[in-house]
């Protein structure tokens, strides 16, 4: 599970990256569509990312 978890955290970042870059990138070059496209990424990355976090939090060993 600690596996699974940081890759989604892994996907996470490549969706707002991308959203973010991708989409600006596209509405600054005049492609205002396709750039909103991209930009609704982001909050989907941002709920994969914060469920990826979790199941890394929850399944790492702790050395006490």
């Amino acid at each position: 599970m600690l596996r699974i978890g940081q890759w989604t955290l892994r996907l996470a970042l490549l969706l707002i990256v991308a959203g973010l870059l991708g989409g600006f990138g596209l509405m600054l070059a005049g492609h205002a569509d396709t750039g909103m496209t991209l930009v609704t990424l982001v909050p989907f990355g941002f709920v994969i990312g914060f469920a990826g976090l979790a199941l890394v939090v929850l399944h790492e060993k702790r050395d006490r």
